[in-house]
């Protein structure tokens, strides 16, 4: 009211500060969700680590079988010019090389995939910075943006005096 004595800080008038603080609710569930998928990403990599020591292995186990497989057709190769073995014999040695040298081939693939799928997940872990991604800091920021602008909402006196004159009313 006009006359009125004011001290420093005193509230003068209030914009409506809902939709602020929606936003500062907003913004304070999205940080949630992305500190748990920074959490999440510890794991991620744990489980790429995994995979690539499965695929590693399952390779090293392929290569074996292969490395047989080929030294039997190679014996197979010799033995069929001097009719030792059947056709039939042989034609089952070559195809079963042949399906170990397809299966090399995914099991080289899936290591692969598993090696670039453990590279993007570090990746991702190896971008945070004070154990933050990029991301949570952007959201971060926003929200204290957000909380600033709601704290904004209540206009306060800049300093001791008198209300001289009202300009404002309800509903402006």
């Amino acid at each position: 009211t006009p006359g009125q004595p004011l001290r420093n800080g005193d509230p003068l008038f209030q914009i409506d500060p809902t939709p602020f603080s929606l936003e500062v609710q907003r913004l304070e569930a999205a940080l949630e969700i992305s500190s748990r998928q920074t959490g999440q990403l510890e794991q991620k990599v744990a489980a790429a680590v995994d995979t690539v020591k499965q695929a590693n292995a399952n390779l090293v186990r392929i290569t074996g079988e292969l490395n047989l497989a080929e030294a039997e057709a190679a014996r197979a190769d010799e033995l069929i010019k001097t009719n030792v073995i059947s056709r039939q014999r042989y034609d089952v040695v070559m195809q079963n090389a042949e399906s170990y040298r397809a299966q090399y081939a995914q099991a080289q693939a899936a290591k692969s995939q598993a090696e670039a799928q453990e590279r993007d997940v570090r990746m991702g872990l190896d971008n945070q910075i004070d154990g933050m991604t990029p991301e949570v800091r952007q959201i971060l920021a926003q929200l204290q943006n957000a909380r600033w602008e709601l704290n904004e909402t209540t206009v306060r006196a800049p300093g001791d005096g008198y209300a001289v004159q009202m300009v404002l009313r309800p509903g402006q």
